[in-house]
Formats: C-alpha cells, structure tokens, sequence
C-alpha cells in the first residue's frame, strides 16, 4: 500500500502516498450527493503544517550542527521506520470554514491506523524537546472548496481534540 515517502527539510513536512485506494461504492455515492470531487492523489500526513511550523520554530533555539544533526536523525529515524498502514472502515464528513480569503472546504477522509506514529512521535518530542499533539492518521479520499485553486485540498487535522472541534459527521 505505501508507495513513496515525502519529507520536506525546510517545511517538515513528511507525508507517505499510499496507492489508490478501493473506495465502497456507498461512499463514493455519498460524495457525489455532497458533491465532493475524488482526490488524484492518496498520503496520510505524519508532520502537517501546523506541527511543521512548531518544529521549525524549536529548531532555532539550537545551534546550526545540533540543526543539522536533528534533520539527519528525523531523516534516518523516517526511513528505518517501517510504515504499516491499515485502512479502517471508518468514513467521516468534515467541513471547514477558512478567513482571508473566505472560503468553506469539505472532505470525506477514511480513518487509518499507523501503529507506528506515536514512537515516531516520541523521537521527536526527544529530538526538538516539545510535547506534541498526536496527528489523527487519515486519508482524504473526497474534496471541495468555494474557492476554485483549493477545490483539491483538503482540510488539514493535526490531533483529536482538532478532530472534534470540526463536528465530524460518521458516514455509515
């Protein structure tokens, strides 16, 4: 299932694509009534934006080869890691309002289970010396925005508490 690792340096973004996914029909028909349009690419975000920018930040509270250092470390500790992946039959409705430029985004993620990620996490609260929210693994299978350029994105969720603040709606 999982086909590529991508870690940015600069941003910590770190996300695995995963293959296409064997969406049920009975989801693919509740998009099409929320009129959601199906995602042309499949990744479980690890280190979003949010948790990214807390991580740069912390970074520069050391020296330039402790930096260095730390980036080579979450480089290794990334590719040793041994990414299992398991799509749960979990299906949820999010929606989300943005400010400046106003914009509403939708998606329908699917729940799933990396067992991997809270020691992934634990390194890192090592490494950069923060405590860190743990990321709800998911994939967005479906999506849409008001605004044109975002009708492809999805709607960023970086812990449980996130999660719920969203009001997400199960899909049965």
């Amino acid at each position: 299932m999982l086909s590529i690792v991508r870690f940015d340096k600069n941003t910590l973004a770190f996300v695995l694509n995963i293959d296409p996914i064997d969406i049920p029909l009975s989801i693919r028909k509740e998009a099409e009534s929320l009129q959601l349009l199906k995602k042309d690419e499949f990744h479980i975000t690890i280190i979003g934006r949010a948790t990214g920018e807390i991580l740069t930040n912390h970074l520069q509270n050391f020296s330039q080869e402790k930096r260095i250092n730390i980036l080579a470390t979450i480089e290794t500790l990334i590719t040793k890691t041994i990414w299992n992946i398991r799509l749960e039959n979990e299906y949820f409705f999010i929606e989300k309002a943005y400010q400046n430029p106003e914009e509403t985004r939708k998606s329908i993620i699917q729940i799933a289970n990396t067992p991997e990620l809270n020691q992934f996490y634990k390194e890192l609260e090592i490494l950069f010396e923060v405590k860190l929210d743990l990321p709800i693994p998911h994939v967005t299978l479906f999506t849409n925005s008001t605004r044109e350029k975002k009708k492809l994105r999805g709607i960023g969720i970086y812990s449980a508490s996130q999660m719920q603040e969203l009001n997400p709606k199960k899909i049965q």
